[in-house]
């Protein structure tokens, strides 16, 4: 089974009789724990001179809670103009159970976390802006296959970086845990997730597991996020260094040394 929430600024809120941003819509049977931790992932990035993640800013966490690890798929982004006349950003959240992961693990077209937001984007599931009465979502979205990128050559890999073969960055060491990753200012988040899916399309877990987000800030640990996106520019760059994090660089002249153990098996 899965959920979804979804949290922007409205003068009428699901859970509470206030006004401002809250929750407007969720599965009625979600947890109000996970209601709560869902909340403090809902925060828009502000972007800064020379960033990355450019458009909607897409995270995949992991949130453990009454003994179950929940996959959570998280779209943030710019909404327009609230009731006040404000601007505002929305945010929407899908939760995968155990099961569901378990699934899409066992499907053949090889689905990865990044590629399952790709394929709701291009469906049209993660809203750009909230209209009408707080409600109780109780649809469960199932992406169209024809939606998810086709990984098998790694062309985004081979289209920023010269090589395909690039793609093993991830599976690579130092870069095969926790590491933060640079690329060139006003890099799309699309193509952000092209890379985490056409990597992690290679692997057995598909990348089930490694949390990541498109847009970095102070905020993000690497405890709860293990793969950040940022500029080369960015002071998180110094920071990682100073407290012995990788730091990998996706440029054209990038090159990830060949060795045959960095494969995962398929």
């Amino acid at each position: 089974m899965s959920y979804q929430l979804i949290y922007t600024s409205s003068q009428r809120l699901l859970d509470s009789h206030a006004a401002g941003y809250g929750i407007v819509a969720r599965s009625e049977s979600l947890p109000k724990a996970l209601c709560a931790r869902l909340s403090m992932l809902s925060v828009y990035r502000e972007p800064r001179g020379g960033h990355a993640g450019t458009g909607p800013q897409f995270s995949y966490h992991i949130i453990d809670h009454a003994g179950t690890s929940w996959h959570v798929l998280s779209c943030v982004q710019q909404a327009g103009a609230d009731y006040t006349g404000r601007a505002c950003y929305i945010a929407h959240h899908l939760l995968l159970g155990p099961d569901e992961v378990q699934e899409l693990l066992q499907s053949k077209l090889r689905p990865t976390p990044a590629g399952v937001s790709l394929a709701l984007l291009k469906s049209g599931f993660w809203l750009n802006k909230w209209q009408g009465e707080p409600r109780f979502i109780n649809e469960e979205p199932e992406p169209a296959p024809e939606h998810l990128p086709d990984a098998s050559t790694q062309p985004t890999w081979k289209r920023l970086t010269g090589h395909k073969s690039n793609a093993r960055a991830f599976f690579t060491s130092p870069f095969e845990r926790d590491c933060l990753i640079t690329v060139a200012p006003g890099t799309a988040s699309t193509e952000i997730l092209l890379l985490f899916h056409e990597s992690d399309w290679l692997t057995h877990t598909r990348g089930w597991g490694v949390s990541y987000t498109t847009v970095a800030d102070d905020a993000d640990s690497y405890t709860e996020t293990l793969r950040m996106v940022t500029v080369p520019e960015s002071p998180l760059v110094q920071r990682a260094v100073r407290t012995g994090h990788p730091v990998l660089e996706i440029s054209r002249d990038m090159e990830i040394p060949l060795a045959v153990n960095t494969l995962p098996p398929p």
